[in-house]
């Protein structure tokens, strides 16, 4: 907080489970979840949307599918 850094992400692979975190207008963090879709709207980067599934899945995305997911998100 006393950093100024504007967001953070916290990623436990034990429990399959991301936190993410986005510093106030008052400079205080506060956890941020995903939408009801399980999407994480970075505030930072505004088209950036993280389908927080695809952290915890067996076989990671290629990079035919990171260059898909990137697609979508700057066309949006």
């Amino acid at each position: 907080e006393l950093g100024g850094v504007p967001e953070y992400w916290l990623f436990d692979p034990a429990k399959n489970e991301p936190i993410f975190y986005q510093l106030t207008n008052e400079g205080l963090y506060q956890e941020v979840k995903p939408d009801d879709k399980g999407i994480y709207h970075s505030r930072v980067l505004a088209r950036f949307a993280l389908s927080v599934s695809v952290l915890w899945r067996e076989a990671l995305p290629g990079f035919s599918e990171i260059g898909r997911i990137v697609e979508v998100m700057l066309n949006e």
